[in-house]
């Protein structure tokens, strides 16, 4: 099965039916398999911030991850503000990335560039996404999307970053014998919510007239109607 193949079989297995993009020399497989899966669309961007915004609105109304794919240098770094506003407003989104070949990676050799709009996207994408990744070994995706994919979602949402080289999206992979991503890996932050909780009601204890504030959170991830009164309830304080 081909690397870019499987990529979008993984989303449109989670329900994804539409990507958003502006195609590129780097990123041309990614978008030939999104065209070629049944039930999958693909929106042609004007503009690859457009792609990102896109991406971050369709997770907002479908409750799905919103996903953009462009090619390498400048159809990446485009993204960096729809990104933003993911990362900020708590949106799960996936930016797949064009990259050039791994032959033409400039490595640790003290150049800016080797390969034609080659850009060093994780550095650049890092402190605004919950993870970015470049894939060096093709028979790692399973792990890296099926990471991405959970971290995404998991505690505060946010948008992650897969770069894909271009020589890897062709690459022939078996599913079955791939690595898989066990989400216990991944540090847990319960003891921490817990003893921020336990300091907040402390600190609801002793206040005289408290007020809670509602607002887009409920969303991030969506909140049941029947949690929040559950919550409003336990607290026993007004709402606004």
């Amino acid at each position: 099965m081909k690397l870019s193949d499987y990529v979008i079989d993984f989303l449109a297995r989670r329900g994804v039916t539409c990507v958003f993009g502006m195609s590129g020399g780097a990123a041309v497989h990614l978008f030939d398999s999104a065209a070629k899966r049944p039930g999958m669309s693909y929106v042609s961007s004007t503009h690859e911030q457009c792609a990102a915004i896109s991406a971050d609105g369709y997770a907002r109304a479908t409750g799905k991850i919103g996903v953009a794919i462009t090619t390498s240098g400048p159809g990446a770094t485009n993204l960096l503000t729809g990104v933003c506003c993911s990362y900020y407003d708590s949106v799960p989104t996936l930016m797949l990335t064009g990259q050039v070949a791994t032959h033409r990676l400039k490595g640790d050799r003290p150049v800016r560039q080797v390969g034609f709009q080659e850009t060093d996207v994780i550095s650049i994408f890092k402190s605004v996404t919950k993870y970015s990744v470049q894939i060096s070994d093709p028979n790692t995706i399973r792990y890296h999307l099926e990471k991405a994919y959970h971290l995404a979602f998991e505690g505060r949402p946010g948008p992650v970053l897969i770069d894909l080289p271009d020589d890897l999206q062709r690459a022939e992979v078996d599913p079955d014998r791939m690595e898989s991503f066990a989400p216990g890996s991944v540090v847990s932050t319960g003891a921490k919510i817990e003893q921020d909780l336990e300091q907040f009601m402390a600190l609801l204890a002793k206040s005289q007239r408290p007020v809670l504030v509602l607002g887009g959170g409920l969303k991030t991830p969506a909140i049941p109607q029947v949690v929040l009164e559950r919550f409003v309830g336990v607290l026993g304080c007004r709402c606004c």
